[in-house]
Order: C-alpha cells, then sequence, then structure tokens
C-alpha cells in the first residue's frame, strides 16, 4: 500500500485528478491504520495515530465537499465522493473517539484492525477496477453516468462481510480459521 500511495499521489498530480488524489489518500489511511490497530498490541495511541486520524477527517471533509461540487456539475462520480468521503469521515472519527479513550485493545483492537484493512482493500479493488479493466457493462454504466455503481459495488459487496466478522469478534467469537485473539 505505500508503494501505491506513493505512486498514485505523484500520478494525480502529474496528471491532475482529484477524484484518484483523494482515493489514495482514503485506502492508504485505512490500510495504515490498519496495520497500526494490529501492531499496537498495548492500544497506547501514538502521535501517527493522532495525525493520521486528523488528516483523514479533513480528507473525508474536502472528498464530502468534492462530491457536492461534481453533484452540482451533474457528475454522478460525486455520488461516489460523498459515500466514500462519509465512511473515511465515520471511520476515522470513531478512530479518533478510541484514541481519546486510550485505544483499543483485546477484541476491539482486533475488529479495528480488521475494518480497516478490509475497507482498504475496498478502495482498493474499486480503483483497480475503474482505472485498469475495461468492461463493457462498466463503460455502458460510464456512459450513462452511473459510473459510481462501479465504484461502490465492492463496499455493498464486502461491508456486509465485515459487519458480521465484527459481530463475532466483538461477540468473543472467532471466524472460523481466525487465530486466537489477543
Amino acid at each position: 500500500m505505500v508503494l501505491i500511495f506513493s505512486t498514485a499521489i505523484p500520478l494525480s498530480l502529474i496528471r491532475p485528478n482529484t477524484f484518484l488524489f483523494l482515493i489514495a489518500i482514503l485506502s492508504f489511511y485505512f490500510a495504515l491504520a490498519g496495520r497500526r490497530y494490529a501492531t499496537n498490541r498495548r492500544g497506547s495511541p501514538r502521535p501517527l495515530d493522532w495525525g493520521s486520524a486528523s488528516v483523514m477527517v479533513f480528507a473525508a471533509g474536502v472528498m464530502i465537499f468534492f462530491g457536492v461540487f461534481l453533484l452540482s456539475r451533474r457528475n454522478t462520480n460525486g455520488i461516489t465522493m460523498i459515500i466514500l468521503g462519509s465512511i473515511g469521515a465515520a471511520l476515522s472519527i470513531a478512530d479518533l473517539r478510541t484514541l481519546q479513550h486510550g485505544g483499543a485493545k483485546g477484541p476491539e483492537r482486533i475488529a479495528k484492525h480488521l475494518t480497516m484493512m478490509l475497507a482498504s482493500t475496498i478502495a482498493t479493488i474499486a480503483a483497480f477496477v475503474v482505472t485498469n479493466v475495461p468492461v463493457r457493462a462498466a463503460d455502458a454504466l460510464q456512459r450513462l453516468n452511473l459510473g459510481f455503481i462501479v465504484w461502490l459495488a465492492p463496499t455493498v459487496v464486502i461491508t456486509p462481510i465485515i459487519i458480521v466478522w465484527n459481530r463475532k469478534i466483538r461477540a468473543g467469537k472467532r471466524p472460523r480459521g481466525m487465530p486466537e485473539l489477543s
């Protein structure tokens, strides 16, 4: 994710693309926060945790405003920006609240790790599909100004899995194949 992020940012600046610039920030934040939850077993908040969550709250606000701007121009990709920005805002604000309360420990830490890593996966899959996979159905949706459906499809498919796994983990149960929680 560091490599993808470090190439996506310059590319989105060389060939100006605010949309992909913001998606790169979102996806990287989710991966970074997920890694921090995985490696910070004590749950002790660090400056990196506070800084990255704060930057994501700001970036999420920019995403939402950019989405409104796109919609005002009759560009339905604004729907994608608003929804993904709202998800980014919700998760980063939840992270700030967790940090305020001393960090995440035990099953909560594992659930947050899972949520963030899968959220990063969702954003990365969506960006990859939209930018690299020429699919007739996706092209047709773009022509109909419904491209946001391609962007949001991974969210619709994977989010229910995140919810089910989180409920199990927070209840002290392990999804099949998952090692013991610590």
